[in-house]
Order: C-alpha cells, then structure tokens, then sequence
C-alpha cells in the first residue's frame, strides 16, 4: 500500500507539471477587422483564421466582402484564387511578431521584446500603469526610435513605437481580455499608424478563440496547390 501510494503521488505530480507545460501550437478564431484609412474611407473585413506554430502559416478565409483565402508563411503570402505569390521584403518576421504566436508562446506581456536585441532601459509606474522603455543598444539606437510599452494588471495594454526623432509613427491597444484555456488573450486591437499629419487606425475583434484544435487539418497545414500566374509587391499582413 506504501509503493502504491508512492506512485499514486508521484503520478499526480506528474500530472500537474505536464498541464501546467501544456504546448500550444495551433490557434484558431473568427475576426473581423474595421479599417479607416488616410482618406477617411472605411473597409470592413470578417473571416476565420487558423494559425500553426510548427508550420508558422496563418490561414485567413474571408467571408465578407467576398468569399477569399490568403496563407501567410514566412517567406511570402498565398492567394489561391488569383494564383498570386507574393515575396516579403520585410527583415522582421510577420509570424514571430503576430499577436498568435506570441500568445501560444506566451510573450504577449512584452510583446516579444524581451526575445530581442531590444534592450529594457527605463521603466515607469503611473497609477494603474507601468510603462518600460526599449531601446536597441550601440550605434542601432540611432537608426531605430524607441518602443514605449504599457501594461494594465500585468497585462498587455499599449504598445507605441516612435522614429529616432522621437515623433510618434503608429500605435496600437490591445483591450477586453479573455481567458483561453486559462491563458489570458486580447480580443480587441486597435492599431493607429500616423503619416503626414494624417492617421489610419484599424479594429480587429476575434471571437470564438479555440487553441490545439484537430479540425481543419486542411488548412492548418496547407500545401499550395497552384501555379502562380503573377507576382506582387510584399503586401501589409491584415492582422496582428
């Protein structure tokens, strides 16, 4: 009874140390994305989307204003029905700075900065708010501005990104959390990009978060399977 005991423990141990090691690698939801442009004019954008961590794809059905697909991957973006294949030009990576990915990693507290060469160097309580200061070190800072980045309860909330003149070039709220699979996820972003005294700004809500899912194999691991007629310039992701 001893030794059955022993074990009995040492299972239930073992239990919690691989729930609370739980690997997410999959994330899937419904969106839908509001953007005004510079010129005042309104786009509305509604779909699902499915995000694999090992094969670093985001899958985007879109269902209104018509029926589309595009495959974000690393090197390029999908689109099936026009048999386009766009190259990225980008040099920071539209997956690892997606808001999916760094939710199943769970870095969305500091949005990923800490994982980079950017460098804490100032922070700052302000009543119900910290804001840290980033900063890439040496000669780099000067090429790059500074990132100001606030949270609320320990929490995402704010992140803004300045030029190396200090101006503010975009900003972006990540609000009404909710919890997924105990894991706390935005489900509203607001993104603000300034340009020309001007400014865009971009709402993207996501319902029906399912993460680890083993439907949609099809598009959790998508192939393409087409022939490319044409190649675009390196388009905006739709989403963060």
């Amino acid at each position: 009874m001893h030794l059955k005991g022993l074990l009995l423990s040492a299972i239930l141990i073992l239990g919690c140390f691989f729930a609370s090691g739980q690997i997410y690698s999959r994330f899937q939801a419904d969106f839908s994305i509001k953007e005004i442009g510079f010129d005042g004019k309104q786009n509305l954008m509604t779909g699902s989307l499915y995000y694999n961590k090992v094969e670093r794809t985001i899958y985007y059905d879109f269902e209104f204003p018509e029926e589309s697909v595009m495959i974000v991957a690393d090197t390029c973006t999908y689109r099936p029905k026009e048999k386009v294949i766009t190259p990225h030009k980008m040099e920071v990576s539209m997956i690892d700075f997606s808001i999916y990915n760094l939710f199943l990693n769970q870095d969305l507290d500091f949005y990923g900065l800490n994982e980079t060469p950017y460098e804490l160097t100032e922070v700052e309580e302000n009543t119900d708010m910290v804001i840290s200061t980033w900063e890439l070190p040496g000669k780099q800072v000067k090429e790059v501005g500074k990132i100001l980045l606030s949270q609320k309860k320990g929490r995402l909330y704010g992140l803004v990104s300045l030029d190396k003149e200090g101006n503010v070039i975009s900003k972006q709220f990540f609000l009404d959390y909710d919890y997924i699979e105990n894991l706390p996820f935005p489900t509203r972003v607001v993104q603000i990009s300034y340009l020309g005294g001007q400014e865009s700004k971009k709402i993207t809500t996501y319902r029906n978060v399912i993460i680890n899912s083993n439907d949609h194999k099809e598009k959790y691991n998508y192939t393409p399977d087409f022939i490319p007629v044409s190649s675009s310039p390196a388009l905006v992701p739709v989403g963060k």
